[in-house]
């Protein structure tokens, strides 16, 4: 039985702060976990210890690290025509000190496409 390869979810997104339309893909498998990992590291050197990152998400307090986490999601997951990054981490840090409302419009999509907000609904 052949099986068509599977195929994760994306959007093309007109970015005129990128001279363009990117692709905003979701993350495999692998990368999730890796991100995950990543917001848990973050969290602990935010806070110290994991209880503390507890106490401070559940107080509504966890807003620093997701601005943090923003620049890794985006470098894995804000690619070109090519299928290649259009930034590192450094660089979308970059990009969003200069265009707030553009990293967050990607940041928002990436987030939802990659099943981290509960809601996987896809557009292709």
């Amino acid at each position: 039985r052949d099986l068509a390869p599977p195929v994760l979810p994306f959007e093309r997104v007109d970015c005129e702060a990128l001279g363009g339309a990117v692709k905003v893909r979701s993350l495999g498998l692998a990368e999730r976990r890796v991100f995950q990992r990543t917001v848990e590291r973050l969290r602990e050197e935010q806070y110290g210890s994991e209880e503390a990152a507890r106490l401070a998400t559940h107080k509504g307090d966890g807003e620093v690290v997701v601005y943090k986490a923003m620049a890794h999601l985006l470098a894995a997951t804000v690619v070109d025509g090519a299928d290649q990054p259009v930034y590192s981490v450094a660089g979308w840090n970059t990009f969003g000190r200069l265009h707030e409302s553009t990293v967050f419009e990607l940041f928002d999509i990436a987030w939802r496409i990659s099943g981290l907000s509960g809601d996987e609904a896809k557009k292709n």
